[in-house]
């Protein structure tokens, strides 16, 4: 079995596992009824001191359907190197600190088989964007397999055949993105509160200056259009709010799509 090991456990959140533990428990803090089945979650990708606690705000809300999951979706921008499309790899389970994760390996292979991403094992292997997600998914749900899917240049008819044909009963789709980077704290706030309103809008224009994962964002919103889903956001900060300095930030959002 081929196991894609952890890179950045002891940089973006805690390696020992306790203390990872304690810190997942402590961004999510109490499990709120949403009101709604989440379908969909929007969340940040950065240190878990920067934006654990707006990834929190949304995972929480996981708390009334959890059950209904047996899979999750997990797409997040590259940022480790040059990739056209998307990408799928060839491990068998991502590992965390928590525990292993096994992958969905024949829904990956389907997907290539239909040429709709790429494999790329290097595109993986030091991506944390989807990594400092896979310990609150194992904290939330009990038992699930995963579709890592790494997103480089694409357009949104791209990003969109790959969740339409992954959208089946069962699976949840967990979008990781962060908003504006190293704006000052009042320019930051005004960026990503105009973008914000944008992507409650399913806007498909993102561009990079807008959030990191505009890509995946973009074909993602036109899929969410087109299925009638209904977004709502959950919680937003910058590093100004969370780290202190306030000079060049970065804007963390979280949102609940149903």
């Amino acid at each position: 079995m081929i196991v894609r090991e952890p890179a950045v456990a002891g940089s973006f959140y805690f390696e020992d596992p306790i203390e990872l533990a304690d810190s997942v428990k402590h961004c999510i803090g109490e499990f709120v009824d949403a009101g709604v089945h989440a379908r969909a979650l929007i969340v940040p990708h950065a240190g878990y001191m920067y934006s654990g606690g707006v990834a929190g705000a949304a995972y929480r809300l996981l708390a009334n359907c959890a059950q209904n999951f047996n899979r999750v979706v997990l797409l997040g921008p590259c940022h480790r190197m040059a990739l056209r499309g998307l990408a799928v790899a060839s491990y068998d389970a991502f590992a965390t600190p928590l525990g292993e994760i096994s992958v969905d390996v024949n829904a990956c292979q389907d997907l290539l088989d239909k040429g709709l991403v790429q494999s790329s094992n290097e595109a993986h292997q030091h991506e944390h964007s989807l990594e400092v997600q896979l310990p609150f998914l194992q904290a939330c749900l009990r038992k699930f397999t995963l579709i890592p899917i790494v997103v480089g240049s694409c357009m949104p008819d791209e990003v969109y055949k790959v969740i339409n044909a992954l959208n089946v009963e069962g699976t949840l789709f967990l979008i990781s993105t962060d908003m504006s980077h190293f704006h000052t704290y009042q320019q930051a706030n005004a960026i990503d509160n105009f973008n914000i309103v944008r992507m409650l809008n399913f806007d498909t224009d993102l561009s990079g200056e807008d959030a990191c994962g505009s890509n995946v964002l973009n074909g993602f919103f036109k899929f969410c259009d087109h299925a009638k889903w209904k977004i709502r956001m959950v919680k937003y900060e910058n590093s100004g709010d969370t780290a202190g300095d306030k000079d060049k930030v970065v804007g963390y959002a979280s949102f609940i799509l149903y």
